[in-house]
């Protein structure tokens, strides 16, 4: 079943009711019954996205019509009601949404062997899967892994809200490269490094620390953290996570090894030899924790690091360009503050930008340090011109609240990121709310209207935006 539907149509289609056991359950006039699982997007679409959202997952939906594997979860149909909600609609099944919980290492081998699996049925039909998120990760009433269908929840994940959903970026990905199957191959790793030890493999506390992590492509074993893995499975998990991706294996190699792995029952080691080695371990990870204390000191506050550094310190200029910018003070007016806000943004001037804010959610210093640190770390490696950065198309501040102690403004703008191979585009909708802090006007308040981040694929490369 694969309907590419009309939005008229589409109003009409189904009828969403609850069953007893709480599900939502898609009828149509002809007697068929399907599940429908409700997406939350954490801002509703515009008028003018709603069709590109419908028809982009049709597409995906199509573009895997033909994949069909066990463990599979996939989605038959996006539809959306008179209400304005939105329903993926999938055969009737015990599924309820339930996320998986690995009995042991054994049991998440067996779960991420039915992901390469999976991920090999993309492969062999030409898909990538480009990204796995432990929010995909499902499993049935026999708590066996159920991969929800990754082309579908991908494609929406931008619109979504959380982290469940979010998946980390390989370091060719980040710097402007294609999603490739070596990429898929990365991201299986850390799927299978987080559901064997519990962690992360990059932990740093905030997003540039940890972009900068994956670019510096250092990972402890698993094993380290978890003695019990062996040391077969634990390589081969690092070697997925290689930073050059010609040093990944390639997939059928890594179901091979893998497979043999878990047939010869050497995914785990005895409990002698996991208290042999765990004395070891905890040296080891001791000497990696020192380690990565030092090279993030150095990072923020090194003379050697300077231009990779920086992203999180207030108030200090990084580089020769950020010196000439200004510092904000009390005869700085409230407008003044939003415009430097903007010109942070454009020039990807962390301190600055973080000198403007109070306090206040939903602001663009997770993009703006991202962008800095990859500007930085490829600023060896790529022209001036085609140094990573953010183009504002459009900006439009109004006044609509003026008082002593609070200043308001309607701000709409779009930009967007051009990395490459793809361009990434936002448009925003937000009201921004300024109070005195300590006398110095902040903007303490970003409420976030309406939003719209999508990505299109460049045609042919071309040198970076001026801004």
């Amino acid at each position: 079943m694969n309907k590419m539907l009309s939005d008229e149509v589409t109003r009409l289609k189904y009828q969403i009711v609850s069953d007893q056991s709480g599900r939502l359950v898609a009828t149509t006039e002809n007697g068929e019954r399907w599940i429908a699982d409700k997406i939350e997007f954490i801002i509703r679409p515009k008028e003018n996205n709603r069709r590109e959202i419908l028809a982009g997952v049709q597409k995906k939906i199509a573009d895997e019509a033909q994949i069909n594997e066990t463990g599979l979860l996939k989605y038959y149909d996006f539809f959306r009601d008179e209400d304005d909600n939105y329903y993926l609609i999938r055969p009737e099944s015990e599924l309820d949404g339930q996320a998986y919980a690995p009995a042991g290492p054994e049991d998440a081998c067996r779960g991420l062997l039915r992901i390469l699996r999976i991920m090999k049925a993309f492969h062999q039909h030409g898909r990538i899967i480009g990204g796995l998120s432990r929010g995909m990760l499902w499993q049935d009433a026999a708590g066996e892994l159920v991969l929800q269908d990754p082309l579908v929840m991908n494609y929406l994940s931008s619109w979504l809200g959380g982290s469940d959903y979010r998946y980390d970026l390989p370091p060719e990905v980040i710097r402007g490269e294609a999603w490739t199957t070596a990429a898929d191959v990365y991201s299986w790793g850390v799927i299978a490094y987080q559901l064997l030890t519990g962690d992360h493999p990059f932990t740093a506390r905030n997003d540039a620390d940890r972009v900068a992590q994956v670019l510096r492509g250092k990972v402890i074993e698993p094993r380290t953290l978890q003695p019990y893995l062996s040391p077969e499975l634990s390589a081969l998990i690092v070697k997925a996570l290689s930073l050059d991706p010609e040093s990944r294996p390639g997939l059928e190699k890594l179901w091979t090894e893998f497979s043999q792995l878990l047939d010869n029952g050497r995914c785990v080691v005895s409990a002698e030899e996991a208290k042999a080695y765990s004395v070891k371990a905890g040296q080891s990870l001791k000497r990696h924790q020192s380690r990565e204390k030092v090279w993030l000191w150095f990072r923020r506050y090194g003379a050697v690091c300077l231009a990779a550094v920086a992203v999180l310190l207030v108030g200090i200029f990084l580089t020769l360009e950020f010196r000439a910018d200004p510092v904000i003070t009390k005869e700085h007016t409230p407008a003044q503050v939003v415009d430097f806000y903007f010109e942070a943004v454009r020039t990807s001037n962390v301190p600055l930008l973080i000198e403007t804010l109070h306090k206040a959610k939903n602001s663009l210093e997770s993009m703006v340090s991202n962008v800095h640190v990859m500007s930085v770390q490829t600023a060896t490696a790529v022209t001036p011109e085609k140094r990573l950065r953010i183009v504002i198309d459009e900006l439009r501040i109004k006044p609509i609240v003026e008082t002593p102690d609070e200043y308001q403004y309607e701000v709409v703008y779009k930009l967007h990121v051009n990395m490459g191979k793809k361009t990434q585009y936002m448009e925003r909708e937000d009201r921004f709310t300024l109070r005195p802090v300590r006398k110095i006007w902040r903007i303490t308040d970003i409420d976030v209207l309406k939003s719209n981040v999508y990505e299109v694929e460049n045609t042919e490369e071309t040198p970076q935006d001026a801004s």
